[in-house]
């Protein structure tokens, strides 16, 4: 997500958060930010498959390795009932 790259910068005991689009090359040069300083902190945030990586499940219903376990828990639950 470039359009949304945060820079946490300490100045004077005092965080401040700059916010800089990387994708417009006007807002990046004029940005406070656009030399790091030692100790920034950059935070950028995940596009949408990351974030589906990030939980739990992650994107597993879409990998055809889950359908087939889930194809066999079916079967095994219909030959146990039987």
């Amino acid at each position: 997500m470039r359009t949304n790259v945060k820079v946490i910068r300490e100045n004077y005991g005092k965080k401040t958060v700059y916010e800089v689009n990387l994708c417009s090359a006007e807002d990046l040069y004029s940005s406070p930010v656009y030399y790091l300083q030692q100790n920034d902190v950059i935070y950028v945030e995940m596009n949408n498959k990351e974030k589906r990586n990030a939980t739990v499940m992650g994107n597993s219903t879409v990998q055809p390795s889950f359908w087939i376990s889930m194809a066999t828990f079916i079967v095994g639950a219909m030959a146990w009932f039987k």
